[in-house]
């Protein structure tokens, strides 16, 4: 009973129970899966791709047994990043050969604000952005680089909807 625990501290709250015809969303997306055909290349935008997770959830969530291919393209400002998604990328090749198109990963620069004034960009299926958010942080508590928000020159998430307007 450790989960009653961790519930504890958000109290007071009540939990009810909603059959799924009320339930509508949750009940939409566990009853719904994508549909995803075989034979298919997928165009994954991964924009601030951070340490590679997005890669290691391809790898456990498409099947072995579907014939479907991952065009990844992957946009990470931080070198450090950049060597970690290289190196996971790698590992799920190796894992699961012939997942992935191709092999050079960031052919669209390293930038989500360079991409952005690019004058061609990718039909991307899926965009997947998990923005950086100190700019918004109230536990940022760094005096030199303080929270600016929208002045923020780490601020993404404007470039970010930008980008999803263009690739509409």
């Amino acid at each position: 009973m450790r989960w009653v625990e961790k519930l504890a501290y958000f109290a007071p709250f009540t939990i009810e129970y909603r059959p799924g015809k009320e339930n509508v969303g949750p009940d939409y997306l566990s009853r719904h899966s994508a549909k995803v055909s075989d034979g298919e290349t997928y165009c994954i935008l991964d924009l601030c791709a951070g340490m590679g997770t997005t890669l290691r959830a391809l790898e456990l969530v498409i099947p072995e047994a579907a014939h479907i291919t991952i065009d990844y393209i992957a946009v990470e400002k931080d070198k450090d990043c950049r060597n970690v998604i290289s190196r996971v990328f790698h590992q799920v090749c190796l894992a699961r050969p012939g997942l992935f198109t191709r092999k050079d990963i960031f052919r669209y620069g390293n930038d989500v604000t360079t991409l952005l004034h690019r004058r061609k960009l990718p039909h991307a299926h899926l965009i997947i952005a998990g923005v950086p958010c100190q700019p918004f942080s109230k536990a940022n508590t760094d005096f030199t680089r303080p929270p600016l928000g929208l002045y923020d020159t780490r601020e993404l998430f404007t470039a970010v909807a930008k980008l999803r307007e263009r690739l509409r």
